[in-house]
């Protein structure tokens, strides 16, 4: 609309050259050359510099995690996402061929339902998208390093700084270590 305003304003005729699909835009801008820009070396190096230092904190982080997930002993968290809503994530999404899933870096999620709770606080999940593995469903796999603790009056209660779980007790544990919660 501001193009067409201009166009009128420069005395042009331009409402023919719109009926043959040219938008006032592309008129306007028909007489000015384009400007070729190289890429700013300095530029360059400030952000390859600030991608090293991040790599730089997260990779014991990551391969810790990679170790882990590797691990005999570790519990697997698997959240089904169909009911979970919004999650945010602080340090982005990374991938590596040790592991076949994206991986969350600094992932939060919070959920509450029917006397039921689950929150991440800044911690690494994994990214499932529908696997045979988690019965063709999508959603978070989260690990937590050793056994959950036991049934507490019907009830799985993990409480650490960065992950808190107060559900159900799963009926049975699968024998690979793995927790299903699907929220309601």
């Amino acid at each position: 609309m501001l193009a067409g305003y201009l166009l009128d304003q420069k005395n042009k005729e331009w409402k023919s050259l719109l009926e043959q699909g040219i938008t006032p835009l592309d008129m306007l801008l028909s007489d000015v050359p384009a400007v070729y820009q190289t890429a700013d070396e300095t530029s360059k190096q400030i952000i390859k510099e600030k991608v090293n230092k991040e790599n730089a904190l997260l990779a014991p982080v990551i391969e810790r995690f990679i170790k882990d997930y590797h691990t005999a002993g570790i519990t697997k968290i698997f959240i089904d996402d169909s009911n979970i809503g919004s999650f945010r994530m602080e340090q982005g999404v990374y991938r590596t061929d040790k592991i076949p899933h994206d991986l969350l870096v600094g992932f939060y999620l919070h959920k509450s339902w029917s006397g039921n709770s689950i929150e991440f606080n800044n911690i690494v999940a994994i990214a499932i998208e529908a696997s045979p593995l988690y019965g063709n469903r999508g959603g978070y796999l989260i690990l937590y390093p050793g056994e959950p603790p036991e049934n507490n009056n019907g009830r799985l209660i993990l409480k650490t700084p960065a992950i808190s779980l107060n559900i159900p007790y799963p009926a049975n544990p699968d024998a690979t270590g793995l927790i299903n919660i699907n929220p309601l």
